[in-house]
């Protein structure tokens, strides 16, 4: 069995290697995950919509 060619992979796949370990996105949803948890009382629904529209 040929070992693969890296090079070649990197020129048909992009190049750029995908990032070790949690995303910037995948650790600030970790910590509101954990945070949530801290709640006395689960949000009401308008309170959650008015949390996540810009």
């Amino acid at each position: 069995m040929v070992p693969d060619d890296v090079s070649l992979e990197d020129c048909f796949l992009g190049g750029k290697p995908a990032a070790e370990g949690p995303s910037p996105q995948e650790k600030a949803f970790a910590e509101a995950a954990a945070l949530s948890k801290t709640l006395r009382q689960s949000p009401d629904d308008d309170t959650l919509l008015a949390a996540a529209t810009p």
